[in-house]
């Protein structure tokens, strides 16, 4: 019969994009062809970790067609961020499913879930891959900063139910936000350390992007939370670090010492002359 396993779509948001780029991003995964796609779970926490108001009043399109029908609107207590997209429909995953995991402002082509299923069913990917899971690959970038395999969410993730179990164990609700500013890196931390597996996916399968009101990503300087996050989660990144800085102050002294030295010789052959 093959790797066809049934599908939930995953993602969270926050409320000032119910009324916005959501309703586009719904539609994008209401037009999946796989067949097996048996739900969209889609996480709005009561509380915002941004500070934003909450309403528990949903927009009335929700319980319209074909969103009634098709969209489970989850509501936990708490938000810890992006990261919510892996721990928000977790136990609404049955075990033997995956969940294709995304961001709340990409939209995807429709071939997209099944080409997942079909890369990760293929006869040459190792049976590991097909019972754990698969990074994001298009975006795979090795570590010599990061010491890493980093996912990016925002592509789109096929990932099976164990997995979000791993992240649900792993994470640390007392992060300081810097961390859960940046959930892709902590999950790729996670994957990493738990040994998960990396196949490469094309970027083809990504429609574009949906304009927000709210522009998070301007709200914040995202190259620094990453280097706190790393910084503090990361031992392999603080070797970096270290052994940069050794290499740096190692080559300082010796262009140092090569300058005073010619500086020397040219005063000495100055000298001479006169």
């Amino acid at each position: 019969m093959g790797f066809l396993p049934d599908v939930y779509i995953c993602f969270t948001t926050i409320p000032s994009r119910l009324t916005g780029s959501v309703k586009s991003v719904l539609d994008s995964h209401m037009r999946q062809t796989y067949a097996q796609v048996k739900g969209i779970l889609l996480t709005v926490p009561r509380e915002n970790m941004r500070g934003m108001t909450v309403s528990d009043t949903l927009p009335p399109w929700l319980d319209t067609q074909p969103y009634a029908s098709k969209v489970t609107v989850l509501r936990p207590q708490k938000d810890h961020g992006p990261i919510m997209k892996y721990l928000g429909g977790r136990t609404s995953v049955p075990q033997d499913a995956w969940a294709f995991v995304c961001d709340d402002d990409q939209c995807f082509s429709p071939d997209c879930i099944d080409t997942w299923v079909k890369l990760i069913g293929r006869k040459d990917v190792p049976a590991s891959v097909r019972s754990t899971h698969v990074h994001n690959p298009s975006s795979l970038k090795s570590g010599v900063q990061y010491s890493w395999a980093h996912m990016e969410g925002y592509q789109g993730l096929l990932v099976s139910r164990q997995f979000l179990d791993m992240v649900h164990r792993e994470f640390d609700p007392s992060l300081p936000q810097f961390c859960l500013r940046v959930d892709d890196d902590l999950v790729s931390l996670y994957a990493r350390d738990n040994g998960y597996v990396k196949v490469i996916m094309p970027d083809k399968l990504i429609r574009g992007s949906v304009r927000n009101p709210d522009a998070l990503s301007r709200m914040y300087d995202r190259d620094r939370d990453r280097h706190q996050t790393h910084a503090l989660c990361n031992s392999k990144y603080l070797r970096n670090l270290e052994t940069g800085t050794v290499l740096f102050a190692g080559l300082t002294c010796v262009s140092a010492t090569v300058l005073i030295i010619a500086v020397y010789f040219l005063c000495r052959r100055r000298s001479a002359a006169a």
